[in-house]
């Protein structure tokens, strides 16, 4: 578990670093995160026609983050064991795009 959690760390910094507001801890294999001035829906479409699969929306949670703790929809990246350094760096730079373009 540790190189996973090691890549969940290195991968919450540098969605940090892009700007996103994460709401998991930062060893999480699922990091959940949005951006302020980019629909999460459009990121998600996106990262999709990049072959990068991630989910969005308000998952098991809608009502806690429409009306309790309103959050715009959120973006979820799962890692897993067979995740490397090289398909999160995928996802960042495809991020960096997105972000040129939102």
């Amino acid at each position: 578990w540790e190189a996973e959690k090691r890549l969940a760390k290195n991968f919450h910094a540098d969605l940090q670093y892009l700007g996103a507001t994460v709401i998991s801890p930062e060893d999480s294999p699922l990091q959940t995160f949005y951006f302020e001035k980019v629909d999460s829906h459009m990121v998600g479409k996106l990262l999709a026609k990049k072959n990068i699969i991630v989910r969005t929306s308000y998952f098991c949670c809608h009502y806690y983050l429409t009306e309790a703790d309103p959050k715009p929809p959120l973006i979820r990246a799962s890692l897993g064991l067979q995740t490397t350094q090289e398909d999160t760096q995928a996802v960042i730079d495809t991020l960096k795009e997105i972000k040129k373009i939102g």
